[in-house]
């Protein structure tokens, strides 16, 4: 285990130096933090590195916790864009895919203003749907993602999205095909006669 003091070991972006002793005349060796940083303790680290002799895992620890903390966030390499940006659009999916779900809780005794009202915010979820798509997951890049394997966690995460989205699509169809149906025999002012008012 390599242990080290704030005046030993100098952190310069990504780089890494090692230093005899405090006065940091002498370099011992320089490392290039290349991947994740492990807590394995609450005073040690693991730190994925390169240097000149090639990439190893130097085991770091700290006088104390608190220096530890404050190197662990300064190593820590923040998530890809397209992994950050895809986790939001696999949330606003999920948000998507429940409010289809109350749209689609319709009584058997549903009268005409309800029927209309759950096909209009049917085609509406639709349209939401198109455009999380086409403008949120297709504009999505992954190529740019140095690493390997957050590159293909990416792209597999993608793929899933767009299999939801078209799992959610053809729930939203076959609803929207069972409301037209139910209203073709209906006029929208006899929805609009109706005394059923949605609730706030």
């Amino acid at each position: 285990v390599k242990k080290f003091r704030k005046d030993h070991w100098v952190l310069e972006g990504k780089g890494l130096i090692q230093y005899e002793d405090s006065s940091e005349r002498r370099v011992v060796a320089r490392y290039e933090v290349t991947g994740e940083v492990t807590r394995v303790s609450p005073r040690q680290v693991d730190v994925q590195v390169q240097s000149a002799a090639g990439p190893s895992v130097l085991s770091i620890k700290a006088v104390s916790a608190a220096d530890l903390g404050r190197w662990q966030a300064a190593l820590e390499t923040p998530p890809p864009a397209a992994l950050v940006k895809l986790d939001e659009l696999r949330a606003t999916l999920d948000a998507l895919r429940a409010e289809a779900a109350r749209a689609g809780e319709i009584p058997s005794t549903a009268d005409a203003a309800l029927l209309f009202q759950a096909k209009a915010k049917i085609a509406q979820l639709n349209g939401k749907l198109d455009k999380l798509q086409f403008a949120g997951i297709d504009s999505v890049v992954t190529s740019d993602i140095a690493d390997d394997s957050l590159r293909a966690q990416a792209k597999a995460k993608r793929k899933k999205l767009n299999a939801d989205v078209e799992d959610l699509r053809g729930a939203i169809v076959a609803m929207h095909t069972d409301l037209v149906q139910a209203t073709g025999h209906l006029s929208p002012k006899a929805a609009a006669a109706s005394t059923y008012y949605a609730p706030a």
